[in-house]
């Protein structure tokens, strides 16, 4: 799990905890706390406070999901990866910095004795080594919530981030929490404003007290959400949210592999086949890259990487193996490339002139290397230079999901209106708003 989600969960669990060990009544100490609570005045309230979130563009935002265990319903972020877990809800960036995010952590339940908004950020406040920002009242769901800003250093890190605290009844709370890069924070507050809009709060269901299992290891994964796939002879190998499944295309037998199986992380990103230079299936999942051996069935626990790449402790978003050159090109916080003969190292990402360190694909032709970087563009890296495309010199549409190129040289871009091609320095698109055709 990441080390920005792990620190979001410690608070709001400090809180859940916190509230569910208070008693029934509200002491002379609570309510000392409760009236030296700092107004939320306009003189001290922060900028989302303030703003009005009728007004705000959800587009951004995809279809409602509704959280029964917490007590609500949002919308997520496009392209975020999202979790739910009980009443909990995790939507993390594609590309994100494990220790500063982006990261968006929702949350429901109940307590047993009543608190008040100005109690929960007081709470918030003497329970995290963050820094919280003046209080600030905000609507959520026509309901008056509190609003703060947090930040704080992770890692050595800067991490700025917002929360959001509403009591939906005397004793149901709900926080929204969003973790960001310091420097990308004012890029991720419109989402979060976002998130806020769409929040509805309905009716808790509470799990049953004891599922009946025995004590024992268990692994509950999701192997139906593939992120991406292979077929290497005649057997498809699949990364899915629950781990590695594959299939033999001639007797329809499969497995299902997880961590206990030797996997590294349930959670699979992408997948490729590599000479590396044994044949081997390489997955990435959320702690770095699995190694598997189609020819034993069994998982290699080598690190392909250097530590201080970062690669073992990331999500691994994409994985393009170019044989030809002898290279493993890996896309999580930016893009890396490992030389498989020498085990050299190079690292590019927004500071080296990459668009966004957002990777979602990855090609080469000859020794360049594009990458598709998110909703920001396309990058070529060609030698030591950095090219970038985006809206500024004429593409078409920054948001590039996948990428290929055809025998004859064209680079093919599929985007998020349409399809895009690249030759002889022209974008073409091919969608139902262009005039152009794919017979042309």
């Amino acid at each position: 799990m990441r080390i920005i989600l792990r620190i979001l969960i410690t608070l709001i669990v400090i809180m859940a905890l916190s509230a569910c060990s208070s008693g029934s009544k509200t002491d002379s100490s609570e309510e000392e706390n409760t009236n030296n609570a700092p107004a939320n005045s306009s003189e001290n309230s922060n900028n989302s406070s303030t703003q009005n979130l009728q007004d705000i563009d959800l587009s951004m935002l995809g279809e409602m999901e509704i959280v029964k265990d917490g007590g609500f319903s949002f919308r997520p972020i496009i392209g975020y990866e999202l979790n739910i877990s009980g009443g909990m809800v995790s939507m993390t960036a594609p590309g994100a910095d494990s220790d500063v995010g982006p990261i968006f952590q929702l949350m429901g339940w109940k307590n047993e004795t009543q608190k008040t908004n100005e109690q929960l950020y007081e709470q918030l406040k003497n329970e995290t080594d963050m820094q919280v920002g003046a209080p600030g009242e905000i609507q959520v769901a026509g309901l008056q919530g509190i609003s703060a800003d947090i930040s704080g250093e992770n890692n050595g890190k800067a991490m700025q981030g917002r929360v959001v605290m509403v009591m939906v009844n005397d004793t149901q709370q709900f926080i929204l929490m969003m973790g960001s890069p310091q420097t990308d924070f004012e890029k991720i507050a419109p989402y979060f404003d976002a998130l806020v809009a769409s929040i509805d709060f309905i009716e808790m269901e509470s799990l049953p007290a004891s599922s009946g299992l025995e004590s024992g290891k268990y692994v509950f994964t999701n192997g139906n959400e593939v992120k991406d796939l292979i077929v290497y002879e005649e057997v498809v190998y699949a990364a899915t949210l629950g781990g590695l499944v594959t299939w033999r295309l001639d007797s329809g037998y499969s497995m299902h592999y997880t961590p206990l199986d030797g996997m590294g992380h349930a959670n699979a990103y992408s997948v490729t086949y590599c000479e590396i230079p044994e044949p081997r299936i390489l997955v990435g999942t959320s702690s770095g890259i699995s190694v598997y051996d189609p020819n034993t069935g069994l998982w290699d626990q080598t690190s392909l990487a250097p530590e201080e790449s970062g690669v073992g402790a990331s999500r691994i978003d994409r994985l393009y193996c170019d044989q030809a050159n002898n290279r493993l090109i890996i896309g999580y916080y930016g893009l890396g490339i490992l030389d498989l003969s020498t085990g050299a190292f190079q690292q590019y990402n927004d500071k080296s002139g990459l668009l966004w360190n957002a990777v979602s694909d990855i090609t080469a032709n000859g020794k360049d290397i594009w990458i598709a970087n998110g909703h920001k563009g396309i990058s070529l890296i060609s030698g030591e230079k950095i090219t970038n495309y985006s809206i500024e010199n004429n593409i078409p549409d920054e948001r590039a999901n996948a990428l290929a190129f055809s025998k004859d040289g064209t680079l093919w871009v599929g985007a998020s209106k349409g399809l895009m091609s690249f030759k002889g320095g022209k974008w073409t698109l091919y969608g139902s708003d262009s005039p152009a055709k794919i017979a042309d």
